[in-house]
């Protein structure tokens, strides 16, 4: 059954200390270099970056409540539903506005740097040490790019020269305002105080958007709040130039508190104005009030309610009597007039108390009672018809008359009268019922008037108020603890923490390169992955050989890869017995070490009394002569040509030991596949076979060509070279495959260049494109 192998995972496999201790050792020359190389970049980085410097203020953000738009002093203040708190969290965000930070940047011409040129790295200079002041007069609304940057060379105290580019040159005069692609500046001439300052004729400026300047001091500006029960806020910032963070900064709370303070006053003029408007209206509505008053008291004739109404029941009162008097009089006169018109005897006499009412009726009754009596006193002693008594009659006659008539036109008169009583008693009742409707009207009225009255005396003082408000200076919303100060030296760059960090990676990166090689590289780096992949038994492991030349073992030899040999030659003996008479060594890829195992292992045979011969079958890329350092015409490419015939005449001896013996090839064969599987190849081997203890067959790598198996079945053992830090795992999966496929009798590994990473100088370069090279096996470093 085919072994089932499971897929090796680099990190899966054991960590070799002493592997990586020994690349470690082996590449410390890097160490040096690259800490040398790193420091040597910090020293320029800091040759090249600006210094930075750390300005900081303390302030206190006055917390309570402020009113919506409108001073605290004003006429919406008294509204509890117009306030709002003040908190530190929305005031932080007043303190981070752009447009506060931009008109900072403005204000101070932060977005104006000056640097000068010296001789390896551009340096920025202090705004205050620039031989030349820019002023901006304008800005361009069409200017979308981050920054403008020219050189102004000073060419004497009233000119100098502007470098745009090499095709925009122009000279100008100081103080001359000049249209660029910014805005409109000009360039003024400023002496620099300091006496023991360079004079410099030659100064580069960027102009940078202030926008985009604010965006930068923004990300450089830090705000904290200690604690959420307080109320102090700490800001920081980092700036090149002490003298301009301190500035900007301080403007920055100027500015915000003059906000603060401007939105006070306007809230003020606004109110102001709101209130001289509703002071109009609420005047002209009092005095609309007032004439509505008037009016109605001119309309219904009254000064006073109580007044008028105690009046108006008094006069109703008296009218009524006088009514009640003229219906009594009127009552007496038609009894006087009843009593005359039906008078029974000759001589009735009407009441003379009756006729109080009228002097003139008075009058007549008494002249009228008179006359009766006259009559009655001289009836008695007259006839009837006596002239006397006939002229007394008629008297009588006319008087009664008289009296009727008189009667009737002073009962004409009473009821005139009456009734002008009666209309003024009336209308003396209406009045007075009127009374209490006149009085809620005029109530009404007065009641509004009133409400005017105090809204107009209300807006007069809440105008007052405002005023006032708007002549005294608040208190600053920010109170400036501690006013901004600079660090005395600069917090960016930390030279020791640079220079620290640049020796820490220098030291750091060759050992991650080491690391990095081991952990995520392809090729096969411990025993246990190959035992993983290849079910075959490892024979051993050779390290570098300290011997000089191909051959590392001898009889004196006593070096660890000669020890690694004969372990090896004991654990071939030991897991084979006597079935190793032909041994094929091969690999999956050139250069791990074939034909330098070949050479050694028939070495370590051969010093133990075996007669062993090796055989070159590397038919394209022949190497043991080569290897050697041997010439010899008659090689096995003249046996397979059949220019030599006798197999005596291409064995030689191998010069190492008198039991090793060579079958070279001095030529390459192109068609290898169709030689190797000719019976020639099988009879050459057969005959080795009986002349010698071992025949060990160097062929092509078993992994790059079909070469070697069609020599498996003449093969008693094969033995696969793998080498360290050279072979890849994809390649040693093709060796397992052709070991789980079961081609040869005997599998066995070898381990090459086992303690070291990078492989020997021995090896193959097959395939290289080059027939006539030749990569010789590494037999010491």
């Amino acid at each position: 059954m085919k072994r089932i192998r499971r897929e090796i995972d680099n990190h899966e496999e054991p960590i070799n200390v002493n592997l990586i201790f020994r690349a470690i050792l082996k590449y410390w020359y890097l160490f040096p270099i690259c800490i040398i190389l790193f420091c040597g970049i910090a020293y320029a980085y800091l040759k090249t970056v600006t210094p930075e410097y750390l300005i900081s203020s303390t302030i206190i953000i006055k917390e309570g409540e402020r009113s919506n738009d409108v001073s605290e002093n004003t006429i919406i203040s008294d509204l509890e539903n117009m306030k709002s708190s003040i908190t530190v969290e929305n005031e932080l965000e007043k303190l981070k506005s752009i447009s506060l930070l931009t008109d900072a940047i403005i204000e101070n011409k932060g977005f104006i740097n000056y640097y000068i040129q010296d001789k390896f790295f551009k340096k920025k200079i202090d705004v205050y040490e620039s031989p030349i002041d820019i002023e901006v007069h304008s800005f361009s609304k069409n200017f979308l790019k981050e920054s403008e940057s020219f050189e102004v060379q000073i060419l004497s105290d009233e000119k100098f020269l502007m470098i745009v580019d090499e095709d925009r040159k122009k000279e100008f005069e100081f103080n001359q305002r000049i249209k660029m692609a910014i805005g409109e500046i000009s360039i003024k001439r400023d002496s620099i105080t300091n006496d023991f300052s360079e004079e410099i004729s030659e100064i580069f400026v960027d102009i940078v958007n202030p926008q985009v300047a604010a965006g930068n001091y923004s990300q450089a500006m830090e705000f904290e709040n200690p604690s959420i029960k307080s109320s102090t806020l700490y800001i920081r910032m980092l700036d090149s130039s002490p003298e301009m963070g301190k500035r900007i900064l301080t403007s920055v709370i100027d500015g915000y508190n003059q906000r603060i303070l401007d939105q006070k006053n306007e809230s003020s003029l606004k109110t102001i104005n709101f209130i001289n408007d509703r002071l109009g209206v609420v005047k002209e509505d009092l005095e609309g009030f007032e004439r509505s008053g008037e009016n109605f008291k001119n309309q219904n004739n009254i000064t006073d309610v109580s007044l008028n109404s105690k009046i108006y029941l008094e006069s109703t009162a008296e009218t009524r009597r006088q009514v009640a008097e003229v219906s009594g009089k009127i009552d007496i006169l038609e009894s006087i007039e009843y009593n005359i018109n039906n008078q029974t005897g000759q001589f009735d006499l009407i009441p003379g108390g009756l006729a109080d009412l009228d002097p003139s009726l008075s009058g007549l009754l008494t002249q009228f009672n008179e006359l009766q009596r006259q009559k009655q006193r001289i009836i008695r002693v007259v006839q009837p018809n006596n002239p006397q008594l006939l002229s007394l009659n008629d008297q009588i006659s006319n008087v009664r008359s008289t009296i009727l008539a008189n009667i009737r036109s002073i009962k004409s008169n009473l009821a005139i009268s009456k009734r002008n009583y009666e209309q003024t008693l009336n209308e003396s009742i209406y009045k007075a019922q009127s009374i209490p409707g006149i009085e809620r009207e005029l109530v009404e009225i007065n009641r509004n008037k009133e409400l005017k009255q105090e809204q107009y005396q209300y807006l007069l003082r809440k105008r007052d108020e405002a005023i006032l408000a708007l002549e005294i200076t608040g208190i600053n919303s920010a109170q400036v603890v501690d006013p901004p100060i600079a660090s005395l030296k600069p917090v960016k760059p930390k030279k020791l923490m640079v220079m620290g960090a640049a020796f820490g990676i220098g030291f750091i990166f060759p050992l991650a390169l080491v690391f990095a090689n081991y952990f995520f590289s392809s090729k096969i780096t411990s025993k246990s992955k190959i035992e993983k992949i290849v079910d075959a038994h490892i024979l051993g492991e050779i390290a570098k050989s300290e011997e000089k030349g191909v051959i590392a073992i001898s009889n004196k030899s006593i070096s660890p890869t000669a020890e690694q040999l004969r372990m090896i030659r004991s654990n071939l003996k030991f897991q084979t017995g006597s079935d190793n008479k032909v041994i094929l060594v091969s690999s999956s890829v050139s250069g791990e070490g074939k034909t330098f195992f070949s050479l050694n292992l028939a070495t370590t045979l051969s010093l133990v009394d075996n007669k062993v011969v090796v055989l070159d079958l590397d038919l394209r890329r022949p190497s043991i002569f080569k290897s050697l350092k041997i010439s010899n015409e008659n090689s096995l490419y003249e046996y397979l040509n059949q220019d030599v015939k006798n197999i005596k005449d291409v064995i030689h001896p191998s010069g190492i030991h008198p039991n090793f013996d060579i079958i070279g090839l001095n030529k390459t064969i192109e068609n290898a596949s169709e030689i190797i599987n000719k019976n020639i190849i099988k009879k050459l081997i057969d005959y080795l076979k009986i002349h010698y203890d071992h025949v060990i067959i160097d062929t092509s790598p078993i992994g790059l060509v079909s070469d070697a198996y069609s020599l498996s079945d003449i093969t008693d053992v094969v033995v696969f070279v793998v080498r360290m830090k050279y072979t890849k795992t994809e390649n040693l999966k093709s060796l397992a495959e052709i070991v789980d496929k079961k081609i040869f009798r005997q599998n066995f590994v070898v381990i090459n260049d086992s303690n070291k990473y990078y492989g020997s100088k021995f090896g193959y370069g097959y395939y290289s494109g080059n027939n006539k090279s030749m990569v010789s096996v590494k037999s010491s470093s």
